[in-house]
């Protein structure tokens, strides 16, 4: 998953299924820090600094949404997206 740079104010892809186990690299090209924040209990997806990456393993089936702390938040409104894991 990749936002930033050539993405622009977006993520690549916004809506993402995976299965329970499954591992997804969050990278940030360029742009602020901090630009994928969660707000779910329990959510494993933290904070990407410009020109970092994080890999999260999704263990438990559910949904998982994901936001810019600038340009989207947690209504599913401007940058924000999802990521499923299903069974």
């Amino acid at each position: 998953m990749t936002f930033g740079g050539a993405a622009g104010f977006t993520y690549s892809p916004q809506c993402l299924r995976v299965r329970a186990g499954a591992m997804v690299t969050f990278s940030r090209t360029s742009g602020h820090p901090g630009a994928v924040d969660a707000r779910v209990d329990g959510s494993p997806i933290t904070a990407v600094n410009t020109g970092m990456s994080t890999t999260v393993t999704f263990a438990t089936p559910g949904f998982y949404p994901y936001f810019c702390q600038f340009h989207g938040n947690n209504d599913s409104g401007g940058m924000s997206g999802v990521v499923q894991v299903i069974p």
